[in-house]
């Protein structure tokens, strides 16, 4: 397989025209062209070059989301250098920790009250600013260096390293090593499940330094989309200038939309407010009977109790008379607040588990609630809910993370540590194996040996169980 270089720079000239990156600057909205973007990346790898850079040497990136961030990542993958991802909210003393024990030649800063700290903390770094802003060294020094003639991109092997992440959690010493391989063929697998095409735009609300972040990065230069960053705090002022049809976010993002949206305005009197309540309310019964359809159909198939033949028909009627009843809410309830959304058709949430009444209030709008199952240790995702495509129905279930990707192996060990996988219902530790599984942990063998073992399987520690229907349910 390709290194992600390789790949940026082939779909770059295959998508040259299309826009890569679109953001809002304070008068317009502004785009640039996969073409753009790849002479900008390639001018500042050449620069890196010609600063004495190569191949397998660690760069750092600490700043937030932007096309500065994304034009230098770019440029790290293409010389075969590994990006190390630093979180500029984290504590001083972790990233320091962190850009010492990967021995980083090289930091792009984009938090101009973190540059003293770390020139003093670590002086032999070389510093560049993430802008291109005169005065210090930045992204245009790079760009005028003169080196620019030399061939690019440098090729690396798809097994070796082509990031190292930090990870959310606290304990130290979990800087997770990413392959090339790893992170394009779980990106090959992301894809299927969320069929982006060249006329969608994901809007990222997540930081670039973590996988989450760079799933919506890594799919748009995959699919030929077009990446937006917000501009402001009110996602839906983002919604409605920069036209995104799929949103990556926190379950907290999506909470502050769904409270605006489904309590109403100041502004509206009591009878529209009572209204809308009440149409999110039947909403979400409904919604629940046909959730239970779904489930109900599958265990059928291993049992066909009386009862559960009288449950099923119940819900099904009940679902029938329900989405009849519900058709005027829609007309003037549902469609008008959809349009407020903009183009919006789904929205990816992973990491945390998404509220039952999030998930009703998303289905009600018709937008597709994307649940994953995210880990970086598996460099995008290990599970989704899936969008209709050729060949592949929606599997779009409430209250579940969709069914494992294709190539990922699932192991469920109940606390006797016995396989309960093929078990529906059955509660216990998920371990997972497929090509997308972390290298280890940088520089701490005996930390990685404890999660994952000789045979590739990796101890996510989260716990679960599977439906009938074959969807995952994380605890």
């Amino acid at each position: 397989m390709e290194s992600l270089g390789a790949m940026f720079w082939k779909h770059c000239a295959l998508f040259k025209e299309q826009y890569a990156l679109a953001f809002r600057t304070e008068h317009e909205v502004r785009r640039i062209t996969y073409e753009k973007v790849q002479d900008l990346s390639a001018q500042i790898a050449a620069g890196l070059l010609y600063t004495g850079m190569r191949p397998g040497e660690r760069i750092a990136i600490c700043g937030r989301a932007s096309p500065e961030w994304v034009l230098t990542y770019w440029a790290i993958q293409l010389i075969g250098c590994i990006d190390v991802a630093l979180d500029p909210e984290e504590k001083l003393e972790r990233n320091l920790s962190v850009l010492t024990l990967t021995e980083c030649r090289a930091l792009f800063l984009g938090e101009e009250k973190l540059r003293r700290p770390f020139q003093q903390s670590l002086p032999s770094l070389q510093l560049y600013d993430l802008s291109w802003k005169s005065g210090i060294s930045n992204l245009t020094d790079l760009c005028q260096l003169q080196g620019r003639k030399r061939k690019l991109p440098l090729r690396r092997l798809s097994a070796d390293p082509a990031s190292i992440v930090q990870t959310r959690r606290e304990e130290e010493g979990q800087n997770i090593v990413l392959t090339h391989t790893g992170i394009l063929s779980n990106l090959a697998r992301v894809a299927e499940a969320v069929p982006i095409t060249l006329k969608d735009r994901l809007l990222t609300l997540l930081p670039l330094w973590h996988t989450s972040g760079r799933t919506a990065l890594h799919l748009t230069f995959w699919t030929g989309s077009t990446l937006a960053f917000p501009s402001s705090g009110v996602m839906e002022d983002d919604l409605q200038s920069l036209r995104p049809t799929v949103v990556l976010g926190s379950v907290e993002h999506f909470r502050r939309l769904y409270y605006r949206l489904k309590e109403g305005y100041h502004t509206e009197g009591p009878v529209s407010l009572f209204l809308r309540k009440l149409y999110f309310s039947w909403s979400a019964m409904v919604n629940q009977s046909s959730v239970f359809l779904e489930t109900g159909r599958m265990a059928l198939r291993s049992g066909n109790s009386p009862l559960q033949i009288t449950e099923t028909l119940l819900h099904a009627i009940f679902f029938v008379l329900g989405s009849v009843l519900r058709i005027p809410g829609d007309i003037f309830i549902g469609q008008p607040l959809a349009r407020e959304l903009g183009r919006l058709k789904a929205i990816l949430v992973g990491g945390q588990r998404i509220p039952a009444d999030l998930d009703d209030f998303f289905q009600t709008l018709r937008i597709a609630v994307l649940a994953g199952y995210w880990l970086s240790e598996t460099s995008h995702m290990a599970a989704s809910r899936q969008l209709p495509a050729p060949g592949q129905s929606a599997r779009l279930l409430s209250q579940t993370v969709g069914p494992l990707l294709r190539g990922m192996e699932l192991k469920i060990k109940n606390t006797g540590g016995d396989d309960v996988t093929h078990i529906p219902g059955q509660r216990g530790t998920i371990f997972l194996r497929g090509p997308g599984i972390m290298a280890g942990y940088y520089k701490n063998p005996v930390r990685t040996a404890e999660v994952l073992d000789s045979n590739g399987w990796l101890n996510t520690r989260d716990r679960g169980y599977l439906k009938h229907s074959g969807e995952l349910v994380i605890d």
